[in-house]
């Protein structure tokens, strides 16, 4: 909720005032500190003029829900769909030029990641990999991820190169904590 509360100047006071739930409550749930049932998810969601699913805590298991997850990894990695005869792909879009360093480090994670189970998927679908080895790679993942369960993946050298940079760089422009 919190991504549309600064959407509009008005539109945190419309919906305490309209709805007659008191700000707080609101602040709860934008904090996730609570969650609104459905019927007052809706009355928000209505209100905003959205649908409920952009205001709802993502489920993967419900079509819809997992649409506003899509979304959200556009925005974030830049990921879309495309068509591709008659099929659907997702694509990373190129990172956008003006992507502080950690909006790039993101990007550059979230690229390796999808190139790693790119890799892992096509050993499977070649029968290189049982389903439930498959199974098992996508529970250990990424803690639990050594060399010997990439099944040949190599990594690109210029992608972990930067990464490492970026890394290293973000670390260096965060406060110490004492």
């Amino acid at each position: 909720m919190t991504s549309f509360r600064f959407a509009g100047s008005s539109l945190h006071f419309l919906i305490v005032t309209t709805l007659g739930i008191n700000e707080s409550t609101i602040r709860n749930y934008e904090l996730g500190n609570r969650y609104p049932d459905e019927v007052t998810l809706n009355t928000i969601a209505d209100a905003l003029g959205v649908d409920k699913h952009a205001l709802a805590d993502p489920n993967p298991a419900k079509v819809f829900s997992a649409v506003q997850i899509l979304f959200e990894l556009e925005d974030r990695y830049g990921i879309i769909p495309k068509l591709v005869d008659g099929e659907v792909h997702l694509l990373q879009f190129p990172l956008k030029k003006d992507a502080t360093p950690s909006e790039e480090l993101n990007y550059l994670q979230m690229k390796e990641s999808l190139r790693l189970w790119s890799h892992i998927r096509k050993v499977c679908d070649d029968g290189n990999l049982l389903d439930e080895e498959y199974s098992e790679w996508k529970s250990l993942y990424t803690d639990y991820i050594e060399t010997d369960k990439q099944f040949g993946y190599i990594e690109d050298p210029e992608i972990e190169k930067r990464i490492q940079e970026l890394n290293e760089l973000t670390q260096a422009a965060m406060p110490e904590v004492v």
